[in-house]
């Protein structure tokens, strides 16, 4: 983790679809999502409740693996899907879901980057039906003489 930054590196997998039922796919992956949601549930915005219009499931390396490299976030993430790919495809079928893979990097400098192998991103591929990028860095504060 890149330190003064407030944004961690990690990778999310997550669905969403109208007719999902979060607990259902809680149960049948037992995996504990760190977001879940059913089309219809009432949150507490800052402009007021407002209802779901879908259902979402995720989960994220965010406080599985520390490191600011993102390959140890996908091997994570991975660990955690591929066993389960069967029932996740079934899953997206049956509900028609969205599926996306999210890998969240936050670099050191403006001009930073990363690599993942083509195998890699191959096992990835085969989980979602969208694989997102985001990068992030933020200027460090420079210390000024007095």
């Amino acid at each position: 983790m890149v330190k003064g930054n407030n944004f961690r590196t990690h990778a999310s997998f997550g669905l969403k679809s109208e007719s999902l039922d979060p607990q259902l796919i809680t149960d049948l992956l037992g995996i504990r999502p760190v977001i879940a949601w059913r089309k219809g549930d009432v949150c507490h915005a800052a402009s007021g409740p407002r209802v779901r219009d879908s259902g979402i499931w995720r989960v994220d390396t965010l406080n599985a693996v520390e490191l600011s490299e993102i390959e140890p976030h996908v091997c994570f993430l991975l660990s955690l899907l591929e066993p389960r790919a069967k029932e996740i495809i079934a899953i997206q079928e049956r509900a028609n879901a969205d599926s996306a893979i999210v890998l969240w990097w936050n670099g050191s400098c403006a001009t930073d980057g990363y690599s993942l192998s083509a195998p890699l991103l191959a096992r990835l591929a085969v989980l979602c039906n969208r694989l997102d990028f985001t990068f992030r860095h933020e200027d460090q504060p420079v210390a000024t003489s007095p």
